[in-house]
């Protein structure tokens, strides 16, 4: 199993016993090398991957031991010490462990073992249970080393990655794996798994005492303090630096707080993302390093990309990264600015507007709708929608047995909902133990994890907990908390304009989707608002990627593509969407994934197989 995710230079680190065994691949930049660990008395031993923040000060409180003891020497053995106490006061240790990680104990007597994750789930973990195995690992290819495995197909799973891009929830695209949730303790014992909870988002309430000055400047504070934590031990680093606001933050307090010998990158996300990074550089006084992106990006990393990330999230919002990668020296440090836009930037519910956040059923129909458009967005388009009022969609090329299981519905975003409390800042909750989980985070677990390890700045405990307690309404529109308090922490570098600027573009489409709606015939409008957000998404125009759209054709030529997938039809409709000048990419590349990943991971085949077949046919 570790030969499987061994993507880079790791040192593998195995240790195997009669009825338990654990790896772990480490570049040997953390404390967490030399795993696993065992206790005195040689009953228990430990294992972890990831980052914990917490100071020697801070185990040492928590533990009760005397400040001056040091025979607890690294994370491992404060970890071990503190999953030793009773289960009280082991919800308590895990509920003051700060950082993102993975921690297994196996008991050698009891032949009890107990998996545990962060707060916010962020690193991820998959398992499989039968009566007489139990299989984990932090990527699902490994588990399907296994060839006891049934890979059948999770349809319900497919059904959330056609919609929304990524998976809801802790389903995967098989039936018998499963994502553990965040703040789990997962038990296995007599051959029976069991599973808790050692924290909640619903512990956390919106906070409507205080004002906004108070905010502004309790989060100056909170951002200050997590970036610290997790750039203390650092020596170098690398920040890819963006044109949002989450990087240009990181990069400004690394600059002007540290002395940390660090570079950052850019490549082109958006046509405003170079230059925006650039003036900011320039601000700073740092050297920023442009990577352009080849025009064969999809046939040197689409297949690459669907392996690497297990086909669980769309190949479309990480293909941009994959030059990045290649360009990066191994063994360093990247921080990465995950989950800063959502937590503190806030989210718009769009015009349909949200009549109550409180109504289970009111809620996830927005979200569901909202989901849909956004997924989209990046694949393509609008445009065409006045020449064909019912664009089709990935599942209308699946046998009609599955479309059935592959249509919309909000079953799945409303089973999330209901498990959320009913609070002002459910939106956010949600989007971030979902697209954030899901969607964000396999970009640093799965990919830059190649060459680098990753942290998080914020993702620290305290941060999080502060920025879901704030208001939503004062976080929106245009993210103009987030704004106010980056403007104080970091003036310099928010003077620069930034991605995230989108009030004057906001206006102006706005006024223009105005007289849409006055002159479109009822008929039309009424399609368009079941369809899309609102009007506005008609003037969202991109040039077609006919390389791209080539590419993808010649995968489904030369892939080994499922009964139950309609090719003809596909590429039928392709064709007919080409010859009418629009862009066909946003129901043809969910589909030719599906069939990639079908070719990887429930056929079983290497995608150095799949690159020689498709390199063979197309010469």
């Amino acid at each position: 199993m570790c030969t499987v995710l061994n993507h880079g230079s790791y040192t593998p680190e195995n240790f195997v016993m009669d009825k338990f065994g654990v790896g772990h691949l480490a570049f040997g930049l953390t404390e967490t090398r030399g795993l696993p660990i065992w206790n005195l008395e040689g009953s228990k031993i430990v294992a972890m991957t990831g980052t914990i923040l917490n100071s020697e000060a801070e185990y040492k409180k928590l533990l009760n031991i005397n400040p001056k003891t040091k025979y607890l020497s690294n994370n491992l053995e404060f970890i071990l010490h503190g999953l030793m106490q009773d289960r009280k006061a082991v919800h308590n240790f895990l509920r003051a462990l700060n950082g993102v990680f993975i921690i297994a104990l196996y008991d050698v007597d009891d032949q009890e073992l107990v998996i545990v994750n962060d707060k916010f789930g962020m690193k991820p973990l998959f398992y499989y249970y039968e009566k007489s195995k139990f299989l984990f690992a932090s990527e699902m290819k490994a588990l399907l080393c296994d060839e006891e495995i049934e890979r059948e197909i999770n349809w319900d799973g497919w059904h959330d990655r056609f919609a929304y891009g990524y998976l809801i929830g802790t389903k995967t695209l098989f039936k018998d794996i499963w994502a553990l949730p965040n703040a789990s303790i997962l038990t296995l014992k007599n051959g029976k798994v069991s599973m808790e909870k050692y924290w909640s988002y619903n512990e956390i309430a919106v906070d409507r005492k205080h004002s906004e000055r108070y905010f502004v400047n309790e989060g100056i504070k909170s951002i200050r303090q997590a970036i610290e934590k997790w750039t203390r031990h650092l020596n170098e680093c690398v920040v890819f630096l963006s044109g949002g606001y989450d990087s240009r933050c990181i990069t400004a307090y690394v600059k002007e707080s540290t002395d940390i010998n660090f570079e950052t990158f850019t490549t082109k996300q958006s046509r405003s993302d170079g230059i925006y990074a650039e003036q900011v550089s320039k601000c700073l006084k740092i050297n920023n390093t442009y990577i352009p992106l080849p025009r064969d990006m999809y046939e040197r990393y689409f297949i690459k990309l669907v392996y690497l990330l297990d086909g669980a999230c769309s190949s479309h919002d990480w293909i941009w990264i994959m030059p990045l990668i290649e360009t990066f020296e191994e063994h360093r440090t990247n921080l990465d600015g995950i989950g800063g836009d959502v937590l503190l930037g806030g989210l718009y519910v769009s015009r349909r507007n949200l009549k109550n956040v409180h109504d289970d059923y009111d809620l996830a129909s927005i979200l569901d709708h909202e989901l849909r458009c956004f997924a989209r967005r990046p694949l393509g388009k609008y445009y065409h929608l006045i020449g064909s009022l019912r664009p089709p969609n990935a599942y209308d090329f699946f046998d009609n047995s599955l479309q059935a299981k592959l249509k919309p519905r909000k079953s799945s975003i409303l089973k999330e909902v209901k498990t959320i409390r009913k609070d002002d800042n459910r939106v956010t909750v949600f989007i971030f133990k979902n697209r954030t989980k899901n969607l964000v985070s396999p970009g640093p677990s799965n990919l830059i994890s190649i060459k680098m390890q990753n942290y998080f700045p914020f993702l620290e405990m305290n941060l999080v907990e502060f920025a879901l307690s704030i208001p939503p309404k004062m976080k929106v529109p245009h993210k103009k908390l987030y704004c106010k308090i980056l403007k104080k922490a970091f003036p310099r570098v928010m003077k620069i304009k930034s991605t995230n600027d989108l009030p004057a573009c906001a206006k102006v489409l706005d006024e223009i989707e105005q007289r849409i709606t006055a002159y479109l015939p009822a008929p039309i409008l009424e399609v368009v608002q079941k369809i899309y957000d609102t009007p506005k998404t008609l003037l969202i125009k991109t040039e077609i990627d006919v390389k791209r759209i080539d590419y993808l054709i010649t995968l489904l030529n030369n892939l080994t593509i499922p009964a139950f997938v309609k090719k003809n039809a596909l590429i039928e409709y392709t064709r007919e969407y080409l010859n009418r000048k629009m862009d066909p990419v946003f129901f043809l590349e969910p589909v030719v994934e599906f069939c990639v990943w079908y070719n990887l991971f429930v056929l079983g085949k290497s995608p150095k197989d799949l690159f020689a077949s498709i390199y063979r046919h197309s010469t």
